[in-house]
């Protein structure tokens, strides 16, 4: 998916697509292989995607023969040289990004979106957690 998805439906609908795509190109006979390859990668933190994710991006990797590292494009443009020390990283001309998504916490009273810890300090403080619903939020990522 080259364009931002509007809706978690739209994302899922992606996924399905991509895995079809892989079924139809690898037969089958195909099983998830990333326990040889290893989970894809935040190549910025060295974290390993997880979850549904994981799976998208180990789909998208095998369609397209790329590796599992992936980044941001605020890691690829990062001057301060938190990932790649004494580089300079560039896009490639025609790169195209894929999504991952990330549900966070969003207060509706406050109408702002929170982290995690927010939301748990929050309701530790009493508030009320029908004052808050999850969204979906897709970051676009990049292959190495």
């Amino acid at each position: 998916m080259t364009t931002r998805p509007k809706t978690d439906k739209e994302w899922r609908a992606e996924l399905a697509r991509q895995f079809t795509d892989v079924l139809t190109t690898e037969g089958l006979s195909w099983k998830q292989q990333w326990h040889k390859t290893g989970n894809p990668i935040n190549g910025g933190t060295n974290r390993a995607y997880k979850e549904i994710n994981a799976f998208y991006l180990y789909l998208v990797s095998v369609r397209n023969a790329w590796g599992r590292r992936w980044f941001t494009f605020n890691q690829i443009a990062d001057n301060k040289g938190y990932c790649h020390k004494g580089q300079k990283w560039m896009l490639k001309k025609g790169s195209k990004a894929t999504y991952v998504e990330y549900w966070y916490p969003f207060d509706t009273k406050e109408h702002k979106m929170l982290t995690w810890k927010e939301h748990k300090a929050a309701l530790e403080e009493g508030r009320d957690k029908n004052d808050f619903v999850l969204r979906a939020r897709f970051t676009p990522v990049y292959n190495e």
